[in-house]
């Protein structure tokens, strides 16, 4: 009897023992089920997205016509804006005026409809050999893009001031002091800005006295009659400074 009920107890215990070693029991003989936790992996982190097209790829992609140039150091980081400007300057190298007038400001819009008008757009791009731009902004903040046009051999230059109103880019010219081409080197936006701060501070002084010798009548040293006393302020015009708000563009591919 003994050896039966012993006999007994190894079979149950080896049964027990063979589940929990194929894995299908998980706790003693007799004992409580336990609740299976199930841990979720987390799911891998999406791919990063694809860089954006250098300058070259987005000029291919854009069809942009090869008298433009721009080159990274001075193009805008944002592809949205490298795009606007691309095309802006790339209907001027195909003489697109419809195109441009879209993307004008209302007043350069106004104005270049009077040179199609006059006949003078299409003489105005012909000659066009090359166009180079510059990004970048003003001391303000103001995003601006300058243009160096190579026309017939000659240089030209326009500073565009743009702005996304929402739906597009629009661009709108400013105005330019006079023989600002000799002066711009390296970086053509900071220089184009500080010529034109400083022809405004040069501008702004007060016009200085001038003192003008003493005459003694009685001996004949009146030469010419003059009839200025002393101290007085000869009015001369200032140095030249900025443009009024109000531009023409005149007949050059920049508008100026």
């Amino acid at each position: 009897m003994m050896n039966r009920m012993m006999n007994r107890s190894v079979s149950v215990f080896g049964v027990c023992a063979v589940f929990a070693a194929a894995g299908l029991l998980l706790v003693g003989c007799g004992g409580e089920e336990e609740e299976v936790v199930v841990r979720e992996t987390a799911p891998p982190p999406p791919p990063p997205p694809p860089p954006p097209p250098s300058l070259d790829e987005l000029m291919e992609q854009l069809r942009i016509d090869e008298r433009v140039m721009m080159f990274d150091e001075y193009a805008p980081e944002s592809e949205g804006e490298r795009v606007a400007i691309l095309e802006f300057f790339d209907a001027f190298a195909r003489g697109n005026h419809e195109e441009l007038r879209r993307k004008m400001s209302p007043q350069d819009a106004e104005e270049l409809d009077v040179l199609v008008q006059e006949g003078f757009w299409r003489d105005a791009v012909e000659g066009i050999e090359m166009i180079e731009i510059q990004a970048g902004r003003s001391p303000h903040g103001e995003k601006c893009a300058l243009a160096m046009y190579v026309v017939d051999g000659q240089d030209q230059i326009q500073l565009w001031y743009y702005r996304d109103d929402g739906n597009r880019f629009q661009f709108e010219s400013a105005p330019m002091p006079p023989d600002l081409i000799r002066a711009l080197s390296g970086n053509w936006i900071e220089a184009w800005h500080k010529i034109l701060e400083e022809q405004v501070e040069i501008a702004s002084r007060p016009d200085e006295e001038i003192e003008m010798p003493q005459r003694n009548l009685d001996q004949g040293d009146d030469i010419g009659g003059s009839d200025q006393s002393p101290g007085t302020r000869p009015q001369s015009p200032g140095p030249p400074g900025p443009r009024s708000p109000g531009r023409s563009p005149g007949r050059s591919p920049g508008g100026r």
